[in-house]
């Protein structure tokens, strides 16, 4: 199998990395470099393999799938330069390795989420957190157009989606700064916090427009940040998940909060979404 039409094939066009093909063909990295060098095919620098080893063009045009990670990427996403490589970079971090795992499904990454155990430092508790780093410089450069910052904490915009996709960005917002949550009386709430005000004032007025409760904004103070969060009742919960979630979410999902809109179908109306 390890011709070279076929190493030809898989690594020059496609761009694989040599581990991929090492595991697909049950041999080493080792024993796939020695045939490159018979059949006199160049070995590509890391470098290049690192840039092909990612759907380069996932945000060149917004779909389902790229407005949903663009909606993840602009809430738990880390736009960092690298001032020796004067290039950007995106870190991505969260609590849920699985979340983590869907962006790089999606994007068909290859990369390995770093894992931080909890730790204590100056006597506070930092829970356990995952890492994913993105360096590709043309969906960094798509990310950019689309409104990514520095320091988007407090001052990320909301960008411009088309109105069909709004619902999947929603969704993306919020897997990663939106909560879906039950009472001790089984009553449903769904709650979201980000730093930026100007972000989360237009968040509201697009939801509002969809026919949910316009909502005040509060100051969250119980985080080190300055960060604002709204929140909605069972009522606007409801509308708000059948909303984001009408179409696609067999894949483009989070998990936990689909699940616990599943525990209040089957505990109030026997029912499953």
């Amino acid at each position: 199998m390890l011709s070279k039409d076929y190493l030809v094939e898989e690594y020059v066009k496609k761009g694989r990395p040599l581990r991929s093909i090492a595991k697909e063909n049950n041999s080493s990295v080792y024993k796939i470099r020695k045939k490159l060098v018979s059949y006199e095919i160049d070995i590509i620098p890391n470098i290049d393999k690192v840039k092909k080893n990612i759907d380069s063009s996932f945000f060149d045009k917004l779909t389902p799938e790229s407005s949903f990670v663009l909606g993840y990427l602009m809430m738990d996403g880390d736009l960092q330069f690298n001032r020796s490589k004067e290039t950007y970079f995106l870190r991505l971090y969260s609590k849920y390795s699985t979340q983590l795992e869907l962006v790089k499904t999606l994007l068909q990454m290859e990369a390995k989420i770093q894992h931080r155990k909890p730790v204590l430092k100056d006597n506070v508790r930092q829970g356990e957190i995952f890492f994913l780093h993105i360096q590709d410089q043309r969906i960094i450069t798509k990310l950019i157009e689309y409104g990514m910052i520095r320091n988007k904490n407090q001052s990320i915009k909301f960008p411009k989606i088309p109105e069909e996709l709004l619902p999947y960005f929603l969704r993306g917002c919020w897997m990663g700064s939106g909560s879906v949550y039950l009472d001790k009386k089984s009553a449903i709430y769904t709650s979201f916090t980000i730093g930026s005000r100007i972000f989360i004032e237009t968040l509201i007025q697009k939801l509002t427009d969809k026919g949910l409760t316009e909502r005040n904004i509060y100051r969250n103070s119980h985080s080190k940040k300055s960060s604002f969060y709204f929140r909605y009742a069972t009522k606007d919960s409801l509308r708000l998940l059948d909303y984001i979630y009408k179409e696609n979410y067999e894949t483009l999902k989070c998990d936990r909060q689909v699940e616990t809109w599943n525990k209040y179908l089957r505990l109030n109306w026997d029912k499953t979404f």
